[in-house]
């Protein structure tokens, strides 16, 4: 795959973790920094403009010291799973060992497209095609308590796909948790 030239602040790629620890470390080493790696497996996410969003406004929480958690990676997961309770997320992310992947990728001092691709350099991991990430509707759903019949509804009512009406929702659940908090 092409090295990426993106933004030097940001990086969201679908990636196969070649290597789990290695990968944990680089996070950990990171952690409690300005930058923020985190690990989504592709069945939790309806697509990548959720992850674009949540990092948004995790950056925006974290700077005006709005957040729940103390480290970065932690305080992504919370507003992705619309959460505000860490051991919730702890409790959805638990048992979950995908190999191919959402990566996230932030920092205000560390050019994260040169972190990029020494871990892909390094073997650590391994950009895939889209196609190899596919959302599970079911666990989607049930992480955002939501009913699959009446998205069904409204997609077909709205004459939009459901993953749009899925996205519009989820979107409307996490807005819902911040101010709700």
């Amino acid at each position: 795959m092409s090295r990426v030239h993106e933004e030097t602040d940001k990086v969201i790629k679908i990636v196969a973790v070649k290597n789990r620890q290695k990968l944990l470390e680089v996070i950990e080493n990171f952690s409690g920094t300005d930058t923020l790696i985190q690990v989504i497996p592709c069945d939790l996410v309806v697509n990548g403009v959720i992850l674009k969003f949540i990092l948004d406004l995790t950056l925006e929480l974290l700077n005006s010291g709005k957040n729940i958690a103390k480290k970065s990676h932690i305080e992504f997961l919370l507003r992705l799973f619309a959460r505000t309770q860490i051991r919730d997320v702890i409790d959805i992310i638990k048992g979950i060992s995908a190999n191919v992947c959402w990566l996230v990728m932030y920092s205000k001092s560390t050019d994260v497209c040169e972190l990029y691709n020494k871990l892909v350099s390094e073997g650590v991991i391994e950009e895939v095609a889209s196609s190899s990430c596919q959302a599970n509707i079911n666990k989607i759903l049930s992480i955002y308590d939501l009913d699959e019949a009446q998205l069904a509804f409204q997609a077909e009512s709205r004459s939009e796909p459901l993953e749009s009406v899925l996205l519009k929702a989820i979107l409307e659940k996490i807005s819902m948790s911040i101010v709700s908090r």
